[in-house]
């Protein structure tokens, strides 16, 4: 029997309740398809913000780690804060942070806040830190200067300048050891900083399988 027989042959009484049922279980079928989208399209992108969390924790991380050795380090203390010695950074400090490991900027700012020692983008250069990295990155610097030297006077994060976005770890250089003392006066800062570029962000992306992310 055909659909259209079967349908002349049904009591016109149930014509209309079926083809409602029928309208309806249809409807229902398109409804659970647009919630079960919806309910993947909500858990992919909970699964892309943690990992974009996990991504930018595991950078402030790693920052944080490449500066600490050289701020809280007696021979740092000796030839920067004792006896300031721009061709020992570049020797032992530069060498590493900002040539094998690649950051943009290396910066070493005196007890007055300016600026005494700058490499950019693989040679020395005369930019200002806080100029170059914004005030994110100068109100932690301040706060640096309030942690007890003898903790872990390092803060890192993210800081943005006009329409740069960085990566950043500042420090007070201390001794490591009793065997060397602060002078008086106040503290030198070391601070490291990475541009969040294309670059960046596509190491991120592959990474941490992110194909979306992008910088607004």
């Amino acid at each position: 029997m055909t659909k259209s027989s079967f349908l002349q042959r049904l009591p016109s009484q149930y014509l209309l309740p079926l083809l409602m049922l029928a309208a309806l279980s249809s409807g229902s079928i398109f409804v659970l398809l647009f919630v079960v989208t919806g309910a993947q399209d909500q858990q992919e992108a909970a699964r892309e913000s943690a990992a974009l969390r996990t991504a930018l924790d595991t950078n402030v991380a790693m920052v944080r780690r490449d500066l600490q050795d050289y701020a809280k380090w007696n021979d740092a203390v000796v030839h920067i804060s004792r006896h300031f010695d721009a061709n020992w950074i570049d020797d032992n400090v530069t060498a590493y942070l900002g040539k094998a490991q690649g950051y943009d900027h290396v910066f070493v700012i005196g007890p007055d806040s300016r600026t005494v020692y700058a490499f950019s983008h693989g040679r020395r250069s005369t930019v200002d830190a806080g100029r170059e990295l914004g005030p994110s990155f100068v109100r932690s610097a301040t706060a640096v200067r309030a942690i007890d030297p003898e903790g872990k006077p390092i803060i890192s994060g993210f800081t943005r300048a006009g329409d740069k976005l960085y990566l950043f770890s500042v420090g007070a250089i201390v001794p490591l050891t009793d065997k060397v003392s602060l002078p008086p006066g106040g503290e030198y800062l070391l601070a490291i900083a990475q541009q969040v570029d294309s670059a960046f962000l596509a190491q991120l992306r592959a990474e941490h399988h992110l194909p979306r992310l992008g910088l607004a």
